[in-house]
């Protein structure tokens, strides 16, 4: 049998071990991508590692169900746990969720760390910072900043994959990366309204800007061969070229090249297409200048013999 003095020792060497094992208890866990993050008694966020089978059929019986329980009543009423991240700032709602805080600092002032009083307008979540003021609460789905940001620290993001994708006028375009190529059709949020109803200003200012010179001859009897005329016309042609080569030659080419297109026998296909289009548009400008030629050498011959 262990003597006395012994046995004093070790109780009280359990009793000092309680508070520093109460001193990095972890509050406030959650998911990211797989990966558990968890916040210090001092507030800042850390790192846990990736979650478990294990580790998740077991969380139910670890001491985070008791924080879970005492925070089950902030997860209507208050949010807890809140950190910045750059300029948006996130919290903790009771049920561990995270969410994004619409606040903006202003100053020096730092943000707060909780907001009470949380209620519903509508489909919108309010809570109040201490100063009294109403701020929106709206899921972190809605940013997507935030996961992002944990992705790219435990370095399972996309983005660590080295593909970059990018869009020339519309047309997405990916390089790098080793992912497998799909050719599945990719949705996008586009604005079709918009889209549409912009045709019509366009349609608008190509009449305005063909139609301006034929009427200000007309009406004004303006030279159209004048140094004024020359620049405008000159600048308007080289826009219409360097739209041409930079936008729709360059998107041609990355189209034909798609791999989900399969093979291009031929691959000057749209250098060729280009060509045989210029080709065209100066033979419908001859001809017409031949046409138009010819029949005002008609109309001054029939003036003279009448």
């Amino acid at each position: 049998m262990l003597s006395r003095p012994v046995i004093v020792a070790v109780a009280l060497l359990q009793l000092l071990a309680v508070p520093a094992i109460a001193q990095v208890t972890l509050t406030g866990c959650h998911l990211h991508d797989g990966v558990e993050f968890c916040f210090l008694p001092n507030g800042e966020e850390t790192e846990i590692g990736r979650a478990t089978s294990s580790v998740a059929s077991a969380s139910p019986t670890l001491p985070t169900s008791v924080a879970a329980t005492t925070t089950a009543a902030a997860q209507t009423t208050a949010i807890t746990g809140c950190h910045s991240h750059e300029t948006t700032q996130f919290c903790i709602k009771g049920n561990g969720e995270e969410v994004q805080v619409m606040a903006t600092q202003t100053g020096d002032t730092p943000l707060p760390t909780a907001y009470n009083g949380c209620h519903s307008h509508g489909a919108e979540m309010f809570c109040i910072a201490p100063d009294g003021t109403e701020v929106e609460v709206a899921g972190a789905a809605a940013e997507g900043g935030h996961t992002d940001e944990h992705s790219e620290e435990a370095g399972h993001s996309e983005g660590a994959s080295g593909e970059s994708c990018h869009f020339h006028a519309g047309v997405e375009h990916c390089v790098g990366g080793s992912a497998e190529t799909t050719c599945e059709r990719k949705d996008r949020d586009y604005n079709i309204k918009l889209r549409i109803g912009l045709i019509f200003p366009m349609l608008f200012a190509s009449a305005l800007a063909v139609y301006a010179p034929l009427i200000m001859k007309k009406m004004l009897k303006m030279n159209g061969s004048g140094i004024v005329f020359t620049i405008i016309k000159q600048f308007g042609t080289g826009v219409i070229i360097a739209t041409g080569f930079v936008h729709l030659l360059t998107h041609a080419e990355l189209m034909f090249g798609n791999e989900c297109l399969g093979e291009l026998k031929y691959e000057a296909t749209t250098t060729a297409i280009a060509m045989a289009g210029a080709f065209l548009a100066f033979l419908i400008e001859y001809l017409g200048h031949r046409l138009a030629t010819w029949r005002r050498h008609t109309i001054t011959s029939s003036s003279h013999l009448s």
